[in-house]
């Protein structure tokens, strides 16, 4: 079975090696044939012998009533794009010398003046880097700008110019699963905006050959964003450097990058980039240009994708074996002929004369060993030509008792989203519906049609010390009738705007009414639109009655629920001295305000405190086990209530 498997496998892999190399296309005369490029880009020209081809205009072009021999070519061009901010972390290019800038806290705490065109503000943001060396050397754990890393130690780093510029940040890894390398704060992001956060990596481990480092040893960095719920990751988490295969590999720049799209309008937002290893040796490596920003300028360029059609002697007939298929006794298994004739033809299934089309489902035997062949004839006349295509396929029944199958079945209502979860995992998942699926979960939607059931499977494979498992999960999801779903409830600002929306929009031809629920009962139609927008003046419960177009009628509830933007009062002053007064900074009116989030600062911005508004009882003075001397500090209160930021500053006196 393993066997079967593997050969299995590589063909596939062969297959698809094959259609990416684009193939020369042999056709017969009179067929057709579809072109498409994989190359991406803003505008399309397909040529035919090195002419333009009128109106072929799209990634894709299909070559009809084949008559000779011809080169396809797809031109392929991207445009030049603008800049709408620019860098807005403009000493992310490092371009400056290690005494450059004022120490503070073991590393630089420095400001850039920002020019924002897409928030049309001027503004000061900081750069925070504790482990950066002043004095240009790099121990351990350190980092530092330069020219040259082998300059500062020419033993452990390799020789390697800037990304640009002149300096570059050279980094000792400090070996740590959560190491901050740069921390900018307070930038100021535009809501619905994509922002671009990227930077240029290159391993400067010297000794990664020589002192068999491995790949345990390379850098592997993150991305993070804290804006206002918490510092979290961007994109996939930490990026590991490519292993390099030999030494001209060192030193070369690679691009990491993610992206992040504004969830609404916010200052103070804090971006970050980590690095871990679990290695004790290497983890050396350089930064170069890191950028955040909406969009970097782009130049522009043409590609050109290349395509063979040659014309073949089709009289006669022609011969295709498939490769054997392979199930579980008594399970389906699809067989298409793969065949590309167009047009008038005639199709015949040898196991099944009524079946014509190119497509036939069968069974495996009900013992294991049983072998059945299955033969697909497709013959088509044309100018006085008639081919005949044969395609042979065998499906054998393999022994399963190895494998784990396990049925799960789910429920719906119509229309509504189902997430399937697998309960094993694997290093290769495959889900039947949709194979570009590679995770073990993913979300379904069910039937529009009341008690139709859909079947999804997911394949996973293990393979441990040689020996191959593979489990098959099978989930049957039915639509149930469901004439009234569950209430949702929504908590909004007075005076804000709303918009509630049924959970079947956008089902073609489903038709929508919109009541409101007065407190006596009274519905009065408000709406006939998918959606509902209005203003929350006061608490109200609507009711949307949807007509879904296989018939079946289903009622939705919402609620929505005022509240008025909290009043917060930070103390002005404390006195944590032990004598029961005032040992406490506090925030009046906190209780009201439990998703915000709270955090102080002493004058070099380090933080200190932080905490949310459910869990905010009072700052006693202390950082780390230690009292803060008498001075005067600064706090952030970030108001996801009312969307508001409060900032100001307190008196610890002692």
């Amino acid at each position: 079975m393993k066997k079967s498997i593997i050969l299995l496998v590589s063909a596939l892999l062969s297959l698809g090696a094959m259609q990416a190399a684009n193939p020369v296309y042999e056709k017969c005369p009179g067929e057709s044939q579809e072109l498409k490029t994989t190359k991406t880009g803003d505008s399309y020209q397909w040529y035919k012998n090195g002419s333009p081809i009128s109106g072929a205009t799209n990634n894709k072009y299909t070559v009809t009533n084949i008559q000779e021999d011809a080169t396809y070519k797809c031109e392929v061009k991207k445009n030049a794009s603008s800049t709408k901010t620019g860098n807005l972390i403009p000493s992310g290019n490092f371009d400056f010398a290690p005494t450059a800038k004022p120490a503070s806290g073991g590393g630089i705490a420095f400001k850039d003046n920002i020019n924002d065109p897409i928030r049309g503000i001027s503004y000061n943001i900081e750069y925070q880097m504790y482990d950066f060396s002043t004095n240009g050397s790099c121990d351990p754990g350190h980092y530092t700008t330069t020219s040259n890393p082998n300059n500062i130690k020419s033993q452990y780093f390799s020789s390697i110019t800037p990304k640009a510029g002149s300096h570059m940040l050279a980094c000792d890894g400090k070996n740590d699963q959560n190491w901050r390398v740069l921390y900018v704060r307070d930038l100021h992001v535009k809501q619905g905006q994509t922002y671009e956060f990227s930077c240029y990596v290159a391993n400067i481990d010297k000794e990664y050959f020589t002192k068999n480092h491995g790949e345990v040893s390379l850098p592997k960095l993150k991305f993070t964003i804290d804006d206002g719920s918490g510092d979290r990751d961007l994109g996939t988490g930490y990026m590991k450097m490519p292993t390099p295969t030999s030494e001209s590999d060192l030193g070369k720049w690679i691009k990491f990058e993610a992206t992040y799209t504004a969830p609404n309008d916010r200052d103070y937002v804090h971006i970050s980039i980590y690095n871990s290893t679990a290695g004790t040796e290497g983890n050396d490596f350089a930064i170069d240009e890191v950028y955040f920003g909406a969009t970097r300028n782009t130049s522009g360029s043409t590609e050109y994708d290349e395509f063979q059609i040659k014309l073949k002697d089709c009289e006669g007939t022609e011969s295709i074996t498939h490769p054997e298929q392979t199930n579980c006794p008594e399970q389906e298994v699809t067989l298409t002929c793969d065949t590309d004739i167009t047009g008038a033809i005639s199709v015949t299934w040898e196991h099944d004369s009524s079946n014509k089309t190119k497509t036939a489902t069968v069974k495996t035997g009900a013992t294991v060993g049983d072998s059945k062949p299955y033969k697909c004839t497709i013959v088509k006349t044309e100018n006085s030509k008639t081919i005949t295509y044969t395609e042979t396929f065998k499906v054998t029944t393999i022994d399963c008792s190895s494998r784990d199958s396990i049925i799960h079945n789910l429920e719906g209502c119509p229309g509504q989203e189902v997430q399937l979860v697998c309960d094993k995992t694997g290093a290769s998942i495959t889900w039947a519906h949709d194979e570009s699926i590679k995770t073990n979960s993913t979300t379904v939607k069910t039937n529009l049609t009341t008690d139709k059931v859909d079947k999804y499977t997911c394949t996973i494979v293990n393979t441990v010390n040689g020996e191959t498992t593979t489990y098959i999960e099978v989930f049957y999801v039915k639509t149930e009738v469901c004439t009234d779903t569950n209430s949702e409830h929504e908590k909004v600002l007075v005076g804000s705007d709303i918009t509630i929306m049924s959970q079947y929009s956008g089902v073609s031809g489903a038709t929508y009414q919109w009541y409101k629920i007065e407190e006596d009962g009274t519905r009065t139609p408000v709406g006939n639109e998918e959606s509902l927008t209005f203003q929350a003046d006061k608490n109200a419960k609507y009711e949307c009655i949807t007509v879904l177009p296989t018939g079946v009628t289903v009622t939705e509830t919402r609620e929505v629920e005022i509240y008025t933007a909290p009043t917060l009062e930070p103390d002005i002053f404390f006195t944590p001295n032990n004598d029961g007064l005032n040992d406490l900074w506090k925030i009046k009116g906190i209780e009201n305000a439990p998703n915000a989030h709270i955090m102080i600062y002493d004058r070099n911005s380090k933080l200190l405190y932080k905490s949310v508004g459910s869990d905010f009882k009072g700052w006693d003075g202390n950082y780390n086990g230690h009292g803060m001397v008498q001075d005067d500090y600064w706090y952030v209160i970030l108001v996801p209530e009312n969307d508001d930021t409060i900032s100001g500053h307190f008196i610890l006196k002692r």
